[in-house]
C-alpha cells in the first residue's frame, strides 16, 4: 500500500488464473481471497483491484524472452515475473479493462468509498495552504 502511494497508483491489477477451458482452478481460489482482502485495504484508499485473466501470459512471456534472446537460466529468474506482468498489463490496457472483475468489498461503507474513487490533489489541499 505504501508503495501504491508513492507511487500515485490507484488500480491494482491481479492474473487470475484459469485451465486451458477458461474453468477457475484451485488457485483460481487463493487468488479470489488474496484480491479480497487487498480490495478491503484498497478500498480505505478509493483504490479499485481488479482481476484478470492471466492464462497464456506464462508461454507468451517465454516466447518474448526467446525472441529476445534471454537464455533459459535468465528465463527462471526475476525477469520471467516481469514480463508475465508485463504480458498481462499489456492484456488489460488493450482491452481497456472491459474484462477485468472489480473486486467489491462486501462492507457498504467501502463500496462507498470505491464510489467515491481516489482522493484528488485538490482534495489535500484547502484554500489556508
Amino acid at each position: 500500500m505504501n508503495i501504491a502511494e508513492e507511487e500515485e497508483a490507484d488500480e491494482f491489477i491481479i492474473g487470475l488464473s484459469k485451465s486451458s477451458d477458461g474453468e477457475e482452478t484451485i488457485q483460481s481460489n487463493i487468488v479470489r481471497s488474496v484480491a479480497g482482502r487487498l480490495a478491503i485495504r484498497a478500498a480505505e484508499w478509493g483504490w479499485r483491484v481488479y482481476l484478470h485473466d492471466e492464462y497464456g501470459t506464462t508461454n507468451a512471456a517465454i516466447d518474448r524472452m526467446i525472441n529476445m534472446g534471454v537464455n533459459r537460466s535468465q528465463q527462471k529468474k526475476q525477469d520471467a515475473y516481469a514480463v508475465v506482468i508485463s504480458m498481462l498489463l499489456e492484456r488489460y490496457f488493450s482491452t481497456s479493462g472491459q474484462k477485468a472483475e472489480l473486486v467489491v468489498p462486501k462492507n457498504l461503507e467501502l463500496q462507498g468509498k470505491l464510489r467515491s474513487g481516489p482522493p484528488r490533489d485538490d482534495d489535500y489541499f484547502s484554500d489556508e495552504d
